[in-house]
């Protein structure tokens, strides 16, 4: 039954009211806002790294209309926002990383081939999805049809420092959900230096007012493992960048250009160095 501040479900005979709990209009999480905060002066120098490619950015259409294949990224896309692709392309420019290997795919696969056919380099793009929201064949060197819970999660044990590993799937943990199986079955095995992204995060915050019939809960597991101690230094959290008023004047740097006027500034993706 819908409510006019949440959804309420029953689930086995207990009662559930799915409703912001942190952030737009109340406060973010504490806790989570404390770490987050001790890392401003990196998310600062990421948006000054965003804003030195800002030329090459503002040559990328900005309506699907005005693309000529279908390979090729635009910034109106309703999937990755602004702050989402100009990171993307900054990290894959920046890092020029061996392996970009997605979990779920579509926009952000043509994102990074535009980074990485931008900047000549020399990077596998490895997509498992069982069923991409673009059309993504051709620009993937190795495109997989399947489910990350049907997975080997050794496999992925192979990407070395460096490498980038980009995660948009479900966002759902149940039982054998590819989000548990991320959690509990890849994470471990990541290596050092492996540079992690996860998408529809908005840590500080709760997921926003409007979502609660997807059932969203994947970032509350990322939020336990931050607290928890989890090996990573937060790097680019795009949300909280997005929505921090100190940041403001960076992130209007990064679109500075009339060719990027129409271009949102919002941002899901949240951007990690495995440790």
């Amino acid at each position: 039954m819908a409510l006019s501040n949440g959804l309420q479900l029953t689930l086995g005979g207990d009662p559930y009211l799915f409703r912001v709990r942190y952030g737009h209009g109340r406060p973010g999480n504490p806790h989570i806002l404390k770490r987050l905060r001790s890392g401003d002066a990196t998310y600062r120098e990421m948006l000054a790294r965003m804003a030195m490619h800002r030329s090459s950015l503002a040559k990328i259409a900005t309506e699907r209309a005005a693309v000529d294949l279908d390979d090729e990224p635009h910034w109106n896309n309703s999937f990755f926002s602004g702050l989402d692709a100009a990171s993307l392309y900054t990290l894959i420019a920046a890092l020029r990383p061996s392996a970009y290997f997605e979990i779920g795919s579509g926009n952000s696969t043509r994102f990074a081939y535009r980074a990485i056919r931008d900047h000549g380099i020399n990077t596998q793009i490895i997509t498992l999805d069982p069923q991409p929201r673009a059309d993504i064949d051709r620009i993937s060197t190795h495109c997989m049809r399947q489910r990350l819970e049907d997975f080997p999660p050794h496999a992925l044990a192979t990407l070395d420092a460096g490498d980038v590993l980009f995660v948009d799937n479900s966002h759902r943990c149940f039982q054998n959900s590819d989000v548990t199986a991320f959690f509990l079955d890849v994470l471990p095995l990541l290596k050092a230096g492996v540079v992690l992204g996860m998408h529809d995060i908005f840590l500080p915050d709760d997921y926003p007012p409007g979502w609660e019939s997807r059932l969203y809960n994947e970032q509350y597991m990322l939020a336990a493992w931050l607290l928890g101690g989890g090996a990573a230094e937060v790097i680019f959290p795009a949300h909280y960048v997005a929505t921090e008023p100190q940041f403001a004047a960076d992130v209007a740097n990064v679109f500075d250009d009339p060719r990027l006027a129409g271009v949102s500034r919002t941002g899901g993706i949240f951007w990690m160095v495995v440790r």
